[in-house]
């Protein structure tokens, strides 16, 4: 999805990416999911950013991980481990 489409997009709510710390976090939010997108979408699923503001990220898993027995197990030893990584100033995960 292309910078301007996330700006003017009707569709998902995300963040006010004209603030440049909201763009920044959403940057590295992307970053950082895009290391574990490969074992999700070797399951079926994948991951989708939601919103980045003021560090809280919301997610929503898609696919055969929206559904998933283990989605619990999943955000909480893939999707928040490598998220806390990236961005350790990160205060709040929410999954949508």
């Amino acid at each position: 999805m292309s910078f301007l489409t996330k700006i003017f997009s009707s569709t998902k709510p995300g963040p006010n990416l004209l603030n440049p710390e909201n763009l920044e976090l959403w940057n590295r939010a992307e970053i950082a999911l895009n290391r574990v997108r490969p074992m999700l979408h070797a399951d079926g699923g994948d991951i989708e950013l939601i919103n980045a503001e003021a560090g809280e990220i919301t997610v929503k898993l898609t696919g055969a991980c929206s559904h998933c027995q283990s989605s619990t197990i999943t955000m909480r030893e893939g999707v928040e481990r490598v998220l806390h990584e990236e961005i350790p100033e990160l205060k709040k995960i929410t999954l949508s």
